[in-house]
C-alpha cells in the first residue's frame, strides 16, 4: 500500500503464555506425527504460531480476523517457509459459497 509498513503491534497472550503451553502441546503433536499441519485459530499478535515454527514445526497456518495484525504478523516473520498468515472469519464459517481457508 503504497510503501507504507504494516502496523506494528505488540505480543500479547490473551490465555495462556506461549512456554507454559509448550509442553503440553508436544505431548499431543508427537502423537500425530513428524510433520502434522497447524491451525492456530484466532493467532492475534500472539507468538504461539511462530514459536511452533522455530521449534521445528514447518506446516503451521495462523488466521485472525483482523488484516492489520494478518499483515503485521506476516510481515515481521516472512522469511519463514511454512509458517503462513490469513485473514479469517471464524465466525462466518460455513456461511460462504468458497473454502474458509486457502
Amino acid at each position: 500500500q503504497g510503501g507504507q509498513r504494516p502496523l506494528e503491534f505488540v505480543m500479547f497472550e490473551w490465555c495462556v503464555d506461549c512456554h507454559l503451553l509448550a509442553p503440553q502441546l508436544e505431548a499431543v503433536l508427537a502423537l500425530v506425527g513428524t510433520s502434522p499441519r497447524i491451525l492456530d485459530v484466532g493467532c492475534g499478535t500472539s507468538e504461539l504460531a511462530v514459536k511452533l515454527w522455530d521449534g521445528g514445526r514447518r506446516r503451521v497456518h495462523a488466521i485472525d480476523v483482523s488484516e492489520e495484525v494478518v499483515a503485521s504478523m506476516s510481515a515481521t516473520h516472512s522469511g519463514k517457509e511454512g509458517l503462513t498468515w490469513q485473514v479469517v472469519d471464524i465466525a462466518a464459517a460455513g456461511r460462504s459459497d468458497g473454502p474458509l481457508l486457502e
